[in-house]
């Protein structure tokens, strides 16, 4: 069987760890299939990804509408020239007939969820073209129960056609002690001697406001000597927007000297986690939501909203609030830091409950599936 695999478009964020994660597996498996990616012409200069033995095809990088274009005149075109039997679009897909199954990763529900953050006509475009999408593959690939029952609420599909498929963190992901390679990275980014950590897109979805104020309000009344590290890079889609409406938000609080944006930070991320006293994450909806089980791998307390499949994810192995209650967030975190016996037993089960993901597993799925879809 040839597999093509398109990774394109795929550079920051939760989709770009999936994609080098997924890359890197495939690489590495035994199996006697064949496998072909598509990179863009960022990705390949960059070098992105760990490929071996794969064959690479190089495209340049287009606006929306080339992409568009592209897709669905070109794609095609390219995936009967190199025989593909199963085409799997980590971001893309193409709504033309091709000789090849199509599958696609629906990586999240929020154009149907939050309409009212995208503007009208992104808005239009995108839940159009995935909707048109989802009917046109042979099978869908969510994250999470969650999303699979959200996604079968809101189009008329049949529960077959989607499949369940858990990300995971990657293994470098644990509990760092070298003390030279903490001081190392402390250094580097200038990171605090006690903080409350964020890892994530700065993006609406994210509800970074909470977490500011959440981490304002236990500051104020528990009088932590904490700081507030806000490690992710800006969204494409929001450019420096949302940050700069958070940047005002931290000045109104009076909370300037209190919180460090990091930016984007991939390497050095488990040292990051490590060094965090608690870690945050009260986003508005998550198909799964990476950063917790990253976090509760590297040993550190979480506290995370009940939204989407962050739930599902963590078990009982994070505290659980509503995404927008600021007191409630502040008081969870406040008995963290207090309270060692909690601390521990949340650090105790929330390494239990990241080693029930793996990328191994993921990928192990992900080809089975690419099996039942060709040859059922």
């Amino acid at each position: 069987m040839r597999i093509c695999l398109d990774v394109r478009g795929n550079h920051f964020g939760g989709v770009l760890t999936y994609s080098y994660s997924m890359l890197k597996q495939f690489s590495e498996i035994n199996t006697e299939h064949e496998f072909i990616v598509l990179l863009d012409q960022y990705q390949f200069e960059k070098n992105i990804f760990i490929i071996k033995n794969m064959k690479i095809i190089v495209v340049s990088v287009m606006d929306p509408l080339k992409i568009l274009l592209w897709n669905n005149w070109v794609l095609p075109k390219i995936l009967r020239n190199n025989n593909i039997n199963v085409y799997h679009g980590f971001k893309h897909f193409t709504l033309r007939d091709t000789c090849a199954k199509i599958i696609f990763s629906l990586r999240t529900a929020s154009w149907w969820l939050y309409p009212r953050l995208f503007k009208k006509s992104e808005l239009f475009f995108w839940r159009t073209y995935y909707t048109l999408g989802i009917k046109s593959s042979n099978l869908i690939i969510t994250n999470s129960e969650a999303d699979k029952k959200l996604f079968l609420e809101t189009h008329r599909i049949s529960s077959n056609k989607v499949k369940v498929i858990h990300q995971a963190p990657d293994i470098r992901f644990t509990k760092i002690s070298d003390h030279k390679i903490l001081k190392n990275a402390k250094a580097k980014y200038s990171l605090p001697d006690r903080y409350i950590l964020f890892v994530g897109t700065i993006y609406p979805f994210k509800n970074i406001e909470t977490v500011i104020s959440a981490f304002g309000f236990a500051k104020k009344r528990g009088k932590l000597p904490h700081k507030l590290v806000i490690v992710g890079g800006e969204s494409s889609a929001y450019g420096s927007r949302y940050r700069i409406k958070l940047e005002k938000q931290v000045k109104a609080l009076r909370l300037d000297k209190d919180i460090l944006w990091v930016g984007q930070v991939f390497d050095d991320l488990p040292q990051i986690y490590s060094m965090a006293d608690a870690f945050i994450f009260p986003s508005l909806y998550e198909s799964f939501g990476k950063p917790c089980i990253e976090a509760m791998a590297c040993g550190v307390p979480t506290i995370v909203s009940d939204a989407g499949a962050l739930p599902e994810v963590v078990g009982d192995a994070a505290i659980i609030q509503k995404s927008k209650d600021v007191e409630g967030i502040a008081v969870s975190l406040l008995k963290i830091l207090r309270s060692e016996e909690l601390c521990q037993r949340l650090i105790k089960k929330g390494l239990e409950q990241s080693k029930k993901f793996s990328w191994g597993k993921c990928a192990t799925e992900t080809l089975a599936a690419y099996e039942k879809v060709y040859y059922c």
